[in-house]
């Protein structure tokens, strides 16, 4: 059975070297930490002269997080100890002091950590690690209600550019009904006449066949004495003249009237 610890620390602070010498940012440097509190603990925690059954404990006991409770118990006591001690004009550094303090939140709880640094200059470091920590917790708690907002806002824009287009989709599909609906009661020549003049609102090329017209001899008359020749030949290039394959057939037939 292992007493009550019997040597004392025999260096002003045994943790400085343990403690700057870990990052604390991954398992393996938390996995050396415990190899080295647990190595540097256990030679003061056991008695100058070594039982057989002390030695084997001791090879045993490689990590604090999985050693015996009773053991473990003993050398965070000496942690604790040894954090007491610790004075502002040591001229530790905070920062990898916040870190360990984070550490033992392993093994106790935030009351309990609080309690036994209150009164010490530990107490004024857990007290700001813990204030760091409500800050970044509540930096991160806007950021993601920023980034909801923002997600939120974008799927409003979303929907309303959505809605905007559907209605002006709408707008000019019903425009352009009632253009073709105009258009289609209208004569050839005058047909002619507002492609040729480029003054209708949609492209002459998205006039369905059945709102133009049907090619004839009488027609074909009409539309030689409206029209001079530069006007037939832009004409013809607009109802495909250069085109190698002219696809449309009632082009085709008009196209054939033009010349």
């Amino acid at each position: 059975m292992i007493n009550s610890i019997q040597k004392e620390d025999t260096k002003d602070n045994w943790l400085n070297e343990i403690i700057y010498g870990n990052y604390f940012c991954c398992v393996i440097c938390i996995g050396s930490l415990e190899e080295e509190i647990t190595k540097e603990g256990l030679i003061r925690v056991f008695e100058p002269l070594n039982t057989p059954s002390n030695k084997e404990e001791r090879m045993n006991s490689r990590y604090l997080s999985t050693m015996n409770p009773i053991l473990k118990g003993k050398i965070l006591e000496l942690v604790i100890k040894t954090l007491q001690k610790v004075d502002p004009f040591d001229e530790v550094d905070v920062h990898s002091y916040s870190y360990f303090v984070f550490y033992l939140e392993r093994f106790f709880t935030k009351t309990y950590l609080k309690e036994a640094f209150n009164g010490y200059y530990m107490g004024t470091v857990f007290n700001a690690w813990q204030e760091k920590k409500r800050l970044h917790e509540q930096y991160l708690k806007n950021k993601l209600q920023k980034q909801k907002e923002d997600k939120r806002i974008k799927s409003l824009l979303k929907d309303w550019s959505q809605d905007k287009r559907v209605k002006q989709k709408k707008g000019r599909d019903s425009n352009r009904a009632k253009f073709l609906k105009q258009f289609k009661i209208l004569a050839p020549v005058e047909k002619l006449e507002l492609i040729l003049s480029e003054e209708i609102e949609f492209p002459y090329q998205s006039i369905p066949d059945d709102c133009l017209f049907e090619m004839n001899l009488i027609t074909r008359h009409l539309i030689h004495k409206r029209f001079n020749k530069q006007e037939l030949d832009i004409l013809k290039n607009k109802f495909g003249l250069r085109k190698k394959k002219n696809k449309r057939k009632s082009w085709v037939k008009i196209l054939r009237g033009l010349k």
